[in-house]
């Protein structure tokens, strides 16, 4: 029977790399699921492959991981950049241009998905306020801070913002300009 490790091996080296070449091309963070969108839908490797890598990825400090509101965002340390950048071919050109093309033709969605920002927080009264961001190039292009009587409504608000935010924002400018 034949070992597979040294294939597995380098296998798990390339996704780790071609993630780090990813997220070293974006211009934001990335949402761990478009991580898993374009190696699986590649069919580079499976849902559990990488996982894998990326835990790795995070617990060699390589990648930083930030969870708000069920979604993680990933983004290269300066020690990720180092590492990429000594295995300039570990990637082949082929793959790069795909990483390179999907961040392009997703350019839009991957802006909106770091733009649009949620958290939840509960005052010392005991109500709980809602903060909806929309942030463009580092700055917040909208802040609003609703405070409401219950979590599920603190909720609501964050999903209803994600959703509806560039109305929201249009509606604000009309009427206030």
């Amino acid at each position: 029977m034949a070992d597979n490790r040294g294939q597995n091996t380098n296998l798990t080296t390339l996704y780790k790399c071609m993630i780090l070449y990813m997220l070293n091309k974006a211009s934001q963070p990335l949402l761990t699921a478009r991580i898993y969108d374009f190696m699986m839908d590649r069919q580079y490797t499976n849902y559990f492959t990488v996982n894998m890598v990326i835990t790795e990825l995070i617990n060699a400090d390589l990648i930083a991981s930030e969870t708000k509101r069920n979604r993680t965002h990933l983004n290269i340390t300066e020690e990720g950049r180092n590492t990429i950048n000594m295995f300039p071919n570990e990637v082949s050109p082929e793959i790069k241009k795909e990483i390179r093309d999907y961040l392009i033709e997703n350019e839009y969605e991957l802006r909106e998905e770091i733009s649009v920002q949620t958290s939840i927080l509960k005052n010392s009264k005991g109500d709980y306020t809602s903060e909806l961001v929309v942030r463009e190039a580092g700055s917040d292009m909208l802040n609003i801070r609703l405070s409401v009587p219950s979590r599920t409504e603190a909720e609501a608000l964050c999903l209803n913002f994600e959703k509806k935010n560039e109305d929201i924002y249009k509606y604000l400018m009309q009427e206030l300009l």
